[in-house]
């Protein structure tokens, strides 16, 4: 049997996928995940696999399923051609591979920010954790760039957002010089855990025509919240590297735009 129909009770796919293939297939069922798997199993369905992704022709739709962790990605409407149905689902293929270029060069982008982060974060040592740079701690330097990523990446306006649990009302304020609290490197990598899986998940089922949408209750586009992430996030980087570099003497490694990842396990430096 097709190893994506012994694996169907593992589908599944995030809100922004649910919303994506009701609007494509003109949808009114509320469980999308179980409307794919009941075409993806029906005898009139052509399965295929293509690199990274699953493709099942049916019913004059495609479903569009990511072959390692079995994210629904995406679902539209075959297009009307006169080609045969073997060249309909060739074209249907090329178009799924390259009809996404700029959140193809997102994700390659914030994968390797994602990297710079964790090594980063690795590379504080335990005497700078708390030291004070004109009164600001590190540690919250870095909580500062790291809760901007997890309110901005993707909808500042998200009304099901919820603070992480340590977190106080000017806790990432870099305006207000903290007292006594502190935040441990054990609390700041688990939360940059959950905020890397998040964006993670949004990146890899996120399309070029939605980059020009606005994410619900937000006035910008979600090309522009992700530009301007990266701009905060990268210049707040700068500033913990250039405290390490000063303190420490030492340079956390960076990929830049064709790097090498390092073979050695973290912190890596130049």
């Amino acid at each position: 049997m097709n190893e994506l129909l012994n694996n169907l009770e593992q589908l599944h796919t995030t809100e922004l996928g649910i919303e994506r293939i009701k609007r494509n297939l003109s949808l009114e069922t509320d469980d999308v995940i179980e409307w794919c798997k009941n075409k993806i199993s029906s005898e009139a369905a052509v399965i295929t696999r293509n690199g990274k992704n699953w493709y099942v022709n049916v019913e004059k739709c495609v479903i569009t399923v990511n072959a390692y962790s079995y994210t629904i990605i995406t679902a539209h409407k075959e297009k009307k051609s006169a080609l045969s149905p073997t060249e309909t689902k060739q074209t249907a293929k090329r178009m799924q591979e390259s009809g996404n270029v700029l959140c193809d060069d997102i994700r390659f982008l914030t994968e390797r920010a994602l990297w710079e982060t964790e090594n980063l974060m690795k590379c504080i040592p335990d005497e700078l954790w708390t030291k004070r740079y004109d009164g600001i701690p590190m540690w919250k330097f870095l909580y500062h760039t790291l809760y901007s990523m997890d309110r901005w990446y993707i909808n500042p306006y998200d009304e099901t957002y919820q603070n992480p649990p340590f977190h106080m009302d000017t806790l990432a304020d870099l305006n207000v010089i903290p007292k006594d609290e502190c935040l441990s490197r054990e609390q700041m990598e688990r939360y940059f855990g959950q905020i890397r899986n998040k964006i993670q998940n949004y990146v890899s089922l996120l399309s070029d025509r939605e980059l020009s949408e606005k994410p619900e209750n937000c006035d910008m586009s979600r090309f522009r919240l992700i530009l301007g992430q990266f701009r905060h996030w990268h210049r707040h980087m700068g500033v913990i590297y250039g405290f390490i570099i000063e303190d420490d003497g030492k340079w956390p490694y960076v990929l830049n735009m064709r790097g090498k990842y390092p073979d050695d396990p973290m912190p890596n430096y130049y």
